[in-house]
């Protein structure tokens, strides 16, 4: 990370995200567990993916930044380790972006879609922490 700029001597500051998975959510489970991280150029959403069991396979490839007022700002990166099944406690998924230490500051909803014309799945709310 360093030898590509996205690392230098401030680091990475992580925030760990309070309870983001709505109980109605179809696919996740409440305890998947999220981390917002911060360098001086990028910004991540690591989230460590619990079933909610009784779904198909389940990928995101599209993630969405929006604000309280519905304006879709920033589309992220998407990494997964392997697609969420029905029974999975521990799949990674991967959410990051270019960002300046002055962007994308404030409160977000994170909208996952597993392509354009699935229903989006929303979780919030997602801050990253300052440098």
């Amino acid at each position: 990370m360093y030898i590509a700029g996205a690392l230098d001597v401030r680091g990475l500051v992580t925030r760990p995200l309070g309870p983001i998975v709505a109980p109605a959510t179809p696919v996740l489970s409440t305890s998947t567990s999220a981390y917002a991280h911060r360098t001086s150029s990028r910004v991540a959403v690591v989230l460590q993916l619990a079933s909610a069991g009784g779904h198909s396979p389940w990928t995101p490839r599209e993630a969405t930044l929006i604000t309280a007022t519905g304006r879709h700002v920033r589309k992220l990166l998407v990494w997964q380790s392997r697609p969420l099944e029905s029974k999975d406690t521990d799949v990674m998924l991967v959410l990051e972006i270019e960002a300046t230490p002055k962007e994308l500051r404030g409160r977000y909803l994170l909208e996952l879609r597993e392509d354009t014309t699935s229903p989006p799945l929303h979780l919030g709310p997602v801050s990253f922490p300052e440098l």
